[in-house]
């Protein structure tokens, strides 16, 4: 069965968008996290969280079973696999376009860590890091991963003149 592979640093989910053949990775206006995915022409367009799926995201072998909220930040992720056609034989229902498997990092038995810091306009800050330790020696190990985005809004409310956007 042929393969394509692809090395890159994306972000988010969206951060696929144009480099994966035949896969569209979108969202809705008013619902910027709500998930709208289509794999070789087959996805559900549909704001609604229940209308359930055709494209199945599955975090470290959790699907996630509501669009709403599927457009997560990825940090510390060691491969995003985009399986495309049906794929319930391994993934169950709500697969019959294809998945989006992501799969994070998983502890080592070695001590270390990782930081990451952006700055940016309108007081952007964006802050992630990571630590991987021992807990006991070639047995069982630790990684905990923490991320902050933020920055202040671009509009004006009128109304009462905080920062909106």
């Amino acid at each position: 069965m042929p393969i394509a592979i692809s090395a890159m640093h994306a972000v988010t989910i969206q951060g696929l968008q144009g480099t994966v053949p035949n896969v569209q990775i979108n969202n809705f206006s008013n619902t910027p996290n709500t998930a709208a995915i289509t794999i070789r022409g087959i996805g559900v367009i549909e704001p609604d969280p229940y209308a359930g799926n055709t494209v199945s995201i599955v975090v470290d072998g959790v699907p996630q079973f509501f669009s709403m909220g599927a457009l997560v930040d990825l940090y510390d992720v060691n491969r995003i696999e985009v399986l495309r056609g049906p794929q319930g034989t391994l993934f169950g229902a709500n697969t019959t376009g294809g998945v989006i498997n992501i799969v994070n990092e998983e502890p080592k038995n070695e001590f270390g860590g990782k930081a990451e810091a952006s700055i940016g306009n309108y007081k952007r800050l964006d802050i992630s890091a990571t630590v991987n330790m021992p807990v006991v020696d070639n047995l069982l190990a630790a990684r905990f991963s923490v991320a902050h985005e933020g920055h202040d809004g671009w509009v004006q409310n009128i109304v009462n003149g905080t920062d909106m956007g």
